[in-house]
């Protein structure tokens, strides 16, 4: 795929991601019940997820290798996005930036265990998380902060 093509993508699957990763997780598990894991060649017990992890290819990226943290975009593809935040896609990303929900909202509190309680945790920390890579500000990394606070209380 084309450089150009691939850091569109990339934009998207980060806004996308940060919107929804966690709760494909749940909504796989519920929808699946035991009937239909072993229709699929699940395994006993197996969330669906794990499934596609040990049928699909996961390796690291090359360009990733020792790196550390690991994420899913080199410091080449933050800058990038960091561009594009200003030109390209300023319109969508202000839009991201407005409803970035760890700065509209507490976390819920210890423990989180109401239905879809750790969903809302954990996105609201991809986008804090991703609005501080982007834009820098000190809110951002607050925000994110402590939903992960709330996340390991």
């Amino acid at each position: 795929m084309p450089r150009k093509n691939r850091l569109n993508a990339l934009w998207i699957v980060c806004l996308l991601t940060a919107a929804a990763s966690l709760g494909w997780s749940q909504d796989a598990r519920e929808s699946l019940g035991p009937k239909d894991k072993a229709q699929k060649g699940a395994k006993a017990g197996e969330h669906a997820l794990e499934e596609l992890m040990r049928t699909k290819n996961s390796r690291l990226r090359a360009d990733l290798k020792g790196q550390h943290p690991r994420v899913y975009v080199t410091q080449a593809e933050l800058e990038t996005l960091r561009e594009r935040a200003q030109s390209t896609h300023r319109d969508l990303w202000r839009k991201a930036l407005e409803n970035v929900r760890a700065l509209k909202q507490e976390p819920p509190p210890a423990p989180a265990q109401e239905r879809r309680a750790q969903n809302e945790v954990g996105i609201a920390i991809a986008e804090a998380a991703l609005a501080y890579r982007i834009e820098g500000g000190q809110k951002y990394f607050d925000a994110a902060k402590k939903y992960l606070d709330a996340a390991v209380s």
